[in-house]
């Protein structure tokens, strides 16, 4: 009896050690927000990332942007342009190009880097038009005019509602 008495009390006194250790087990995720730079210049920098401890990068939004090379990303355009398709008077991005962008993603995995993206869904840009409701807008690759929170004018036009506009009114 004394003798598992005493083996129980190891193995408590071994479960308490893990439960213990258990949070140190694996390393915690610290971010470092990167925006402002071409992927090019973050790529360059990856190694001096990985050795300050840095487990991620979280990056301006990828696309491109209405205002082309001016745009930081957040007046969406095209969400599946990377840079690689000639609109708003740019191929690349205010960031580069995609081949910079996938080069920058695989450089960053190979150090153990994870990369997230900011992206506002309901930031959008682009010319409006008099596209009917439902209806993907011509110059705006992907989007109808619900996209954007926009209410009907008169004229048959968009325009951008008040701030105190009901969104849940279709």
């Amino acid at each position: 009896m004394r003798n598992s008495t005493s083996r129980l009390r190891h193995l408590y006194a071994l479960a308490a050690v893990l439960f213990t250790l258990a949070p140190f087990a694996h390393a915690e995720e610290t971010i470092l927000q990167y925006f402002g730079t071409s992927w090019e210049g973050i790529e360059k920098r990856i190694p001096e990332v990985a050795e300050a401890g840095y487990s991620s990068l979280w990056l301006p939004p990828p696309f491109k942007g209405a205002s082309g090379t001016f745009s930081v990303g957040f007046d969406t355009f095209d969400r599946f342009d990377l840079g690689d398709i000639e609109q708003s008077g740019t191929i690349p991005t205010r960031y580069g190009t995609k081949e910079n962008l996938l080069s920058l993603i695989r450089t960053a995995h190979r150090f153990g880097i994870k990369v997230y993206f900011d992206n506002v869904m309901a930031h959008n840009g682009g010319p409006l038009g008099t596209t009917e409701p439902g209806n993907l807008f011509p110059e705006v690759p992907g989007f109808v005019p619900e996209d954007f929170h926009l209410v009907r004018t008169q004229g048959g036009g968009w325009r951008k509602a008040s701030n105190d506009v009901n969104y849940q009114d279709e």
